[in-house]
């Protein structure tokens, strides 16, 4: 060999004017990698500040892991021919391209349906009103049937016993079905977008976090293009006379596949929570100063500005419908500071409550703290209606 003279090696995959299973590899693969780094992010944001994770979490988790196997499946496929010349490849490649897209294609709805749960999850923590909570109710099952529905009809897509067989004739038309299930998929996918909107504007906090919070639940819409461009290459690709050779049908799948899981993490991810403080994405409220840390099992308390102690219940159950599942709330502001305007930063919720008690109980004091300014003071409660801000 002479000075200077560089052999090339061997490649695992070539991209040529036959084989284009190259791209959709790369493409997979890099799809895989983001999804599984933004998976791993919202995980650590969600461990670093409440410690605990929800379903929300466990779901995604669950989408991310089929995610990876969709991907898995189909760069399989590539290997074995998925994106070359129909003519150049046998009948025994040809079987095992058939049989690895058929997989994808049953992984590809899973990650789909996990991860429209996980955001749904997440939703039904923002919730508080019972009409919200019917809303994502009846969404939710909607996504249920859609994913029951996919996967029974890509399962027995073409007879048995080899319904992964799509290059035979004794499917059914697989055009009409994808097409019927992308436009409901669509559907649910607008109403993950604008059900946050309904639900956080309701809320008490101000317009401009509003519109932050809800714009992390606007990235859905990029899951929404990607779902009509796989549509749109899906007629390309079945009326293509070689169904191994198109790779951008198969590819839009990926990028859907992918794009779902990811978006699913951005709700959960730091700025959005910073930005909806106070416990709404299941942040640790005691980490946030100038918010009141909220627990769920104790009866609900005065509310001092100035002392960080929480006294201890009287005894009377204010709520109306005589639950003994109760809220405390209790100032985290350090004992001597100053209210810096820090409810700016919190989301509350004002409710009427109207208060019913024997002639026994004719008021309920609250004594302050022995550091308030006026030692003397008392807040009684009217037997009328008790107006109070719930922090959610």
């Amino acid at each position: 060999m002479s000075k200077g003279t560089y052999i090339e090696g061997f490649r695992h995959a070539t991209v040529s004017p036959d084989d284009h299973g190259a791209i959709l590899q790369i493409v997979a693969w890099f799809m895989l990698v983001v999804m599984v780094l933004a998976t791993v992010l919202r995980l650590l944001i969600r461990f670093t500040t409440s410690h605990i994770p929800g379903f929300d979490d466990v779901f995604v988790s669950l989408a991310m892991l089929s995610g990876v196997g969709e991907v898995v499946a189909i760069s399989i496929a590539a290997n074995e021919g998925l994106g070359k010349r129909q003519d150049l490849l046998d009948a025994e490649h040809i079987h095992e391209v058939e049989k690895n897209v058929y997989a994808s294609t049953l992984l590809y709805i899973l990650t789909i349906a996990l991860a429209k749960a996980s955001t749904l999850l997440l939703i039904s923590r923002l919730a508080t009103a019972k009409l919200h909570l019917r809303t994502v109710q009846a969404l939710s099952g909607v996504v249920i049937s859609w994913t029951i529905a996919a996967i029974f009809g890509s399962a027995f897509q073409c007879e048995m016993p080899r319904p992964w067989h799509f290059l035979s004739t004794s499917c059914f038309n697989i055009t009409t079905f994808w097409y019927a299930m992308g436009a409901i998929d669509i559907a649910t996918d607008l109403g993950l977008i604008l059900l946050p909107g309904w639900v956080v504007w309701d809320l008490r906090m101000h317009w401009g976090r509003k519109v932050v919070v809800v714009s992390a639940f606007l990235f859905r819409a990029v899951v929404i293009a990607a779902q009509i461009t796989r549509l749109v290459f899906l007629r390309q690709w079945a009326a293509s006379s070689d169904l191994m050779y198109p790779i951008a049908f198969h590819t839009a799948v990926v990028m859907q596949t992918t794009l779902a899981v990811i978006v699913a993490c951005i709700p959960a991810l730091k700025p959005f929570m910073d930005r909806a403080s106070s416990g709404l994405m299941g942040v640790s409220l005691s980490q946030m100063a100038g918010t009141y840390n909220l627990s769920h099992d104790v009866p609900m308390q005065s509310l001092s500005r100035r002392s960080n102690r929480t006294p201890k219940g009287n005894g009377h159950n204010l709520r109306p419908d005589g639950s003994e599942n109760h809220v405390t709330i209790s100032s985290s502001t350090k004992k001597g500071e100053e209210d810096d305007g820090s409810e700016k930063n919190m989301i509350q919720k004002t409710t009427d409550w109207d208060i019913q008690y024997s002639d026994q109980d004719q008021a309920i004091r609250r004594r302050e703290s022995p550091d308030a300014d006026d030692s003397t003071a008392h807040d009684v409660i009217t037997p009328d209606v008790v107006r109070g801000h719930t922090l959610l």
